[in-house]
Protein backbone atom coordinates (compact mmCIF):
# COMPACT_ATOMS: atom_id res chain seq x y z
CA UNK A 1 0.00 0.00 0.00
CA UNK A 2 2.83 2.76 0.90
CA UNK A 3 4.49 2.24 -2.68
CA UNK A 4 1.11 2.61 -4.41
CA UNK A 5 0.37 5.43 -2.50
CA UNK A 6 3.54 6.71 -3.18
CA UNK A 7 3.48 5.86 -7.01
CA UNK A 8 -0.31 7.91 -7.44
CA UNK A 9 1.08 10.84 -6.00
CA UNK A 10 4.40 11.21 -8.09
CA UNK A 11 2.03 9.95 -10.93
CA UNK A 12 -0.23 12.83 -10.10
CA UNK A 13 2.59 15.63 -9.88
CA UNK A 14 4.19 14.13 -13.18
CA UNK A 15 0.85 14.74 -14.80
CA UNK A 16 0.70 17.99 -13.76
CA UNK A 17 4.20 19.59 -14.71
CA UNK A 18 3.39 18.53 -18.39
CA UNK A 19 -0.08 19.84 -17.80
CA UNK A 20 -1.92 17.12 -17.80
CA UNK A 21 -3.01 16.95 -13.93
CA UNK A 22 -5.20 20.55 -13.39
CA UNK A 23 -4.07 20.21 -9.63
CA UNK A 24 -3.97 23.71 -7.63
CA UNK A 25 -1.46 25.19 -5.12
CA UNK A 26 -3.14 23.24 -2.28
CA UNK A 27 -3.46 20.01 -4.21
CA UNK A 28 0.44 20.27 -5.38
CA UNK A 29 1.86 20.90 -1.33
CA UNK A 30 -0.82 17.57 -0.32
CA UNK A 31 0.72 15.60 -2.63
CA UNK A 32 4.27 17.14 -1.59
CA UNK A 33 3.96 16.34 2.12
CA UNK A 34 1.96 12.67 1.87
CA UNK A 35 5.19 12.10 -0.67
CA UNK A 36 6.91 13.31 2.64
CA UNK A 37 5.64 12.16 4.88
CA UNK A 38 5.65 8.34 3.06
CA UNK A 39 9.42 8.38 2.38
CA UNK A 40 9.78 9.90 5.94
CA UNK A 41 8.19 6.29 7.11
CA UNK A 42 9.82 4.51 4.19
CA UNK A 43 13.38 5.60 6.14
CA UNK A 44 14.64 7.74 3.36
CA UNK A 45 15.01 11.08 5.25
CA UNK A 46 16.81 12.86 2.39
CA UNK A 47 14.01 12.19 0.44
CA UNK A 48 11.37 13.50 3.22
CA UNK A 49 13.23 16.76 3.65
CA UNK A 50 13.14 17.29 -0.06
CA UNK A 51 9.88 17.06 0.06
CA UNK A 52 8.57 18.90 2.74
CA UNK A 53 10.19 21.62 1.68
CA UNK A 54 8.50 21.45 -1.72
CA UNK A 55 5.33 21.16 0.25
CA UNK A 56 5.84 24.33 2.79
CA UNK A 57 7.33 26.23 -0.14
CA UNK A 58 3.71 25.95 -1.52
CA UNK A 59 1.51 26.41 1.15
CA UNK A 60 -0.12 29.52 1.64
CA UNK A 61 0.67 31.31 5.29
CA UNK A 62 -3.30 31.90 5.74
CA UNK A 63 -3.47 28.09 5.84
CA UNK A 64 -2.72 27.53 9.12
CA UNK A 65 -3.76 23.81 9.65
CA UNK A 66 -2.20 22.52 6.85
CA UNK A 67 1.06 24.85 7.66
CA UNK A 68 1.23 23.18 11.30
CA UNK A 69 0.97 19.85 9.94
CA UNK A 70 3.50 19.72 7.54
CA UNK A 71 5.94 21.60 9.98
CA UNK A 72 5.32 18.64 12.28
CA UNK A 73 6.12 16.93 9.84
CA UNK A 74 9.39 18.31 9.05
CA UNK A 75 10.07 18.58 12.67
CA UNK A 76 10.03 14.57 12.59
CA UNK A 77 12.10 14.15 10.02
CA UNK A 78 14.74 16.54 12.01
CA UNK A 79 14.34 14.96 15.01
CA UNK A 80 15.39 11.82 13.39
CA UNK A 81 18.21 13.77 11.28
CA UNK A 82 20.05 15.05 15.37
CA UNK A 83 18.31 18.60 14.70
CA UNK A 84 16.60 18.73 17.70
CA UNK A 85 17.07 22.09 18.62
CA UNK A 86 15.49 23.12 14.98
CA UNK A 87 12.63 20.26 15.64
CA UNK A 88 11.52 22.20 19.00
CA UNK A 89 11.99 26.10 17.20
CA UNK A 90 9.82 24.44 14.42
CA UNK A 91 7.00 22.70 16.65
CA UNK A 92 6.83 25.93 18.81
CA UNK A 93 6.23 28.04 15.62
CA UNK A 94 3.69 25.12 14.56
CA UNK A 95 1.22 25.62 17.72
CA UNK A 96 1.12 29.25 17.47
CA UNK A 97 0.41 29.07 14.07
CA UNK A 98 -2.25 26.32 14.84
CA UNK A 99 -3.44 28.10 17.91
CA UNK A 100 -4.86 30.73 14.84
CA UNK A 101 -7.92 28.43 14.38
CA UNK A 102 -10.90 28.09 16.47
CA UNK A 103 -11.92 25.10 15.19
CA UNK A 104 -12.19 21.59 16.79
CA UNK A 105 -9.71 20.02 14.35
CA UNK A 106 -7.77 23.24 15.37
CA UNK A 107 -7.24 22.38 19.11
CA UNK A 108 -6.66 19.00 18.73
CA UNK A 109 -3.68 19.67 16.42
CA UNK A 110 -2.51 22.35 19.09
CA UNK A 111 -2.52 19.15 21.39
CA UNK A 112 -0.82 16.89 19.42
CA UNK A 113 1.65 19.44 18.80
CA UNK A 114 2.32 19.54 22.43
CA UNK A 115 2.38 16.19 22.93
CA UNK A 116 5.33 16.21 20.26
CA UNK A 117 7.15 18.98 21.82
CA UNK A 118 7.09 16.92 25.27
CA UNK A 119 8.58 13.90 23.55
CA UNK A 120 11.53 16.87 22.14
CA UNK A 121 11.80 18.15 25.64
CA UNK A 122 12.46 14.15 26.76
CA UNK A 123 14.80 13.80 23.81
CA UNK A 124 16.95 16.55 24.71
CA UNK A 125 17.33 14.52 28.24
CA UNK A 126 15.37 16.72 30.12
CA UNK A 127 13.41 13.55 31.89
CA UNK A 128 11.46 15.80 34.72
CA UNK A 129 10.65 18.51 32.71
CA UNK A 130 9.10 15.94 30.11
CA UNK A 131 7.17 14.06 32.63
CA UNK A 132 5.71 17.79 33.77
CA UNK A 133 4.61 18.70 30.37
CA UNK A 134 3.09 15.05 29.79
CA UNK A 135 1.37 15.63 32.88
CA UNK A 136 0.35 18.74 32.17
CA UNK A 137 -1.07 17.56 28.61
CA UNK A 138 -3.00 15.01 30.26
CA UNK A 139 -4.96 17.16 31.87
CA UNK A 140 -5.89 19.19 28.98
CA UNK A 141 -6.65 15.93 26.31
CA UNK A 142 -10.66 15.61 26.05
CA UNK A 143 -11.82 12.04 27.25
CA UNK A 144 -13.22 11.66 24.05
CA UNK A 145 -9.95 11.83 21.87
CA UNK A 146 -8.51 8.42 22.74
CA UNK A 147 -5.67 8.24 19.97
CA UNK A 148 -4.08 11.66 21.72
CA UNK A 149 -4.69 10.43 25.51
CA UNK A 150 -2.39 7.38 24.60
CA UNK A 151 0.19 9.18 23.16
CA UNK A 152 -0.17 11.67 25.76
CA UNK A 153 0.46 7.97 28.50
CA UNK A 154 2.96 6.27 25.83
CA UNK A 155 4.92 9.83 26.42
CA UNK A 156 4.28 9.64 30.14
CA UNK A 157 5.51 6.06 30.47
CA UNK A 158 8.70 6.81 28.25
CA UNK A 159 9.64 9.39 30.83
CA UNK A 160 8.85 7.73 34.03
CA UNK A 161 10.99 4.60 32.23
CA UNK A 162 14.07 6.84 31.71
CA UNK A 163 13.56 8.01 35.35
CA UNK A 164 13.53 4.18 36.17
CA UNK A 165 10.18 3.79 37.82
CA UNK A 166 9.30 0.64 35.54
CA UNK A 167 6.04 0.35 37.40
CA UNK A 168 4.50 3.35 36.56
CA UNK A 169 6.23 3.35 33.52
CA UNK A 170 4.17 -0.45 32.56
CA UNK A 171 0.71 1.19 34.09
CA UNK A 172 1.08 3.90 31.38
CA UNK A 173 1.82 2.18 28.58
CA UNK A 174 -0.65 -0.35 29.35
CA UNK A 175 -3.30 2.41 29.75
CA UNK A 176 -1.78 3.84 26.33
CA UNK A 177 -2.56 0.50 24.43
CA UNK A 178 -5.91 0.17 25.66
CA UNK A 179 -6.98 3.76 24.19
CA UNK A 180 -5.50 2.84 20.98
CA UNK A 181 -7.08 -0.57 20.63
CA UNK A 182 -10.03 1.48 20.76
CA UNK A 183 -9.16 3.55 17.40
CA UNK A 184 -7.29 1.13 16.10
CA UNK A 185 -4.57 2.87 15.69
CA UNK A 186 -1.41 0.97 14.60
CA UNK A 187 1.27 3.21 15.09
CA UNK A 188 0.05 3.69 18.54
CA UNK A 189 -0.46 0.05 19.05
CA UNK A 190 3.08 -0.82 17.91
CA UNK A 191 4.86 1.68 20.26
CA UNK A 192 3.02 0.64 23.05
CA UNK A 193 4.18 -3.05 22.32
CA UNK A 194 7.60 -1.89 22.06
CA UNK A 195 7.68 0.14 25.09
CA UNK A 196 6.05 -2.77 27.08
CA UNK A 197 8.72 -5.13 25.88
CA UNK A 198 10.95 -2.42 26.97
CA UNK A 199 9.58 -2.52 30.77
CA UNK A 200 9.53 -6.84 30.13
CA UNK A 201 13.49 -6.35 29.28
CA UNK A 202 14.00 -3.96 32.12
CA UNK A 203 11.75 -6.41 35.40
CA UNK A 204 13.93 -9.46 33.57
CA UNK A 205 11.22 -10.88 31.66
CA UNK A 206 13.17 -12.00 28.65
CA UNK A 207 10.36 -13.96 26.87
CA UNK A 208 7.97 -11.37 27.49
CA UNK A 209 10.29 -8.77 26.11
CA UNK A 210 10.31 -10.76 22.62
CA UNK A 211 6.92 -11.26 22.21
CA UNK A 212 6.28 -7.61 22.37
CA UNK A 213 9.06 -6.80 20.20
CA UNK A 214 7.88 -9.51 17.55
CA UNK A 215 4.45 -8.39 18.05
CA UNK A 216 5.33 -4.23 17.00
CA UNK A 217 7.81 -5.83 14.42
CA UNK A 218 4.84 -7.36 12.72
CA UNK A 219 2.79 -4.00 12.52
CA UNK A 220 5.89 -1.88 11.53
CA UNK A 221 6.16 -4.96 8.65
CA UNK A 222 3.06 -4.53 7.48
CA UNK A 223 2.77 -0.91 7.24
CA UNK A 224 6.20 -0.73 5.60
CA UNK A 225 7.44 2.09 8.34
CA UNK A 226 11.20 1.11 8.19
CA UNK A 227 12.25 3.87 10.28
CA UNK A 228 9.96 2.56 13.32
CA UNK A 229 11.43 -1.23 12.41
CA UNK A 230 14.68 -0.15 12.78
CA UNK A 231 14.12 0.71 16.39
CA UNK A 232 12.39 -2.80 16.65
CA UNK A 233 15.45 -4.21 14.62
CA UNK A 234 18.04 -2.97 17.51
CA UNK A 235 15.17 -3.47 20.40
CA UNK A 236 15.60 -7.08 19.29
CA UNK A 237 19.09 -7.31 18.85
CA UNK A 238 20.46 -5.92 21.97
CA UNK A 239 18.00 -8.19 23.89
CA UNK A 240 19.06 -11.58 22.06
CA UNK A 241 22.18 -10.29 23.07
CA UNK A 242 21.81 -10.32 26.94
CA UNK A 243 20.19 -13.76 26.49
CA UNK A 244 23.37 -15.15 24.69
CA UNK A 245 22.22 -15.83 21.76
CA UNK A 246 24.82 -13.87 19.71
CA UNK A 247 23.61 -14.86 15.95
CA UNK A 248 20.47 -13.58 16.10
CA UNK A 249 21.34 -10.84 17.96
CA UNK A 250 23.78 -9.88 15.02
CA UNK A 251 21.61 -10.57 12.82
CA UNK A 252 18.71 -7.85 13.98
CA UNK A 253 21.58 -5.38 14.57
CA UNK A 254 22.64 -5.05 11.86
CA UNK A 255 19.57 -4.97 9.62
CA UNK A 256 18.82 -2.11 12.04
CA UNK A 257 22.11 -0.11 11.37
CA UNK A 258 21.78 -1.05 7.51
CA UNK A 259 17.76 0.72 7.52
CA UNK A 260 19.67 3.33 9.61
CA UNK A 261 22.42 3.94 7.32
CA UNK A 262 20.29 3.96 3.95
CA UNK A 263 18.24 6.37 5.81
CA UNK A 264 20.69 9.23 7.45
CA UNK A 265 19.30 8.46 10.36
CA UNK A 266 21.34 10.11 13.62
CA UNK A 267 20.70 7.06 15.36
CA UNK A 268 22.75 4.64 13.95
CA UNK A 269 25.60 4.96 16.48
CA UNK A 270 22.99 3.28 18.72
CA UNK A 271 23.27 -0.01 16.49
CA UNK A 272 27.00 0.20 16.50
CA UNK A 273 27.46 0.95 20.06
CA UNK A 274 24.93 -1.69 20.59
CA UNK A 275 26.72 -4.31 18.06
CA UNK A 276 30.07 -4.12 19.93
CA UNK A 277 28.68 -5.09 22.96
Amino acid sequence: MPAEAKNAFLEALSNDARGDGGLGQEQRAEASARLGDLSHKAGDLLAAEEWLEKALDLTRPHEYLSLAKRQHLRAQIWEARGRFDDAVALIAGAQEIAAKTETREGKVLVLELRRYGAWLTYRSGNLEGAREEFIELLKAVPLDEPYLLGGALNGLGVAAYGLGDYGSAENHFTAALEHHEKTGASRGISASYNNLGMVAMKQGDRPAAVRWYERAVRIHARSGNRTRLAQSYNNLGSLYGEMGEHGRAEGFLRESIRIRADSGHSDIATGYANLGE
